[in-house]
């Protein structure tokens, strides 16, 4: 694949370039399990929101 796309499959693989750093992570959650830092879940999502897009754009027939 292409070195600037922004996921790259590799023996059935998925690799995600971006990263989200989650410090002290057995503190950055609260009672319900969501992420306290109202920015780093936005960063989740959006990590997410380009996995399922990928996932359906290259889903097998």
């Amino acid at each position: 694949m292409p070195s600037g796309n922004c996921f790259q499959a590799a023996v059935d693989r998925i690799v995600l370039p971006d990263q989200i750093a989650i410090s002290t992570a057995h503190e950055a959650f609260d009672e319900s399990g969501q992420l306290k830092d109202a920015r780093k879940a936005g960063q989740v999502a959006e990590l997410v929101r380009g996995l399922v897009a990928f996932l359906a754009k290259h889903k097998a027939a």
